[in-house]
């Protein structure tokens, strides 16, 4: 079984199936009545923000940790 991942402020990612673009998270945040979510942005673009729940970015079927 894989090891699951720790999701952190900091932590960089490259999506699977997506352009070779490097994803860093900025924020970790539990909006209310939801699960925890992540606030990440583009090395390349920082101003491309994107928010995905942190079961997203754990599952290695959409992010690997660069």
């Amino acid at each position: 079984m894989a090891k699951k991942m720790t999701v952190a402020v900091g932590n960089r990612y490259s999506k699977v199936d997506g352009p070779e673009r490097v994803w860093v998270i900025k924020k970790i945040y539990t909006p209310s009545g939801f699960t925890a979510h992540v606030r990440m942005f583009c090395e390349e673009k920082p101003d491309d923000v994107r928010i995905y729940g942190c079961s997203v970015i754990e599952d290695r079927r959409f992010f690997i940790p660069v």
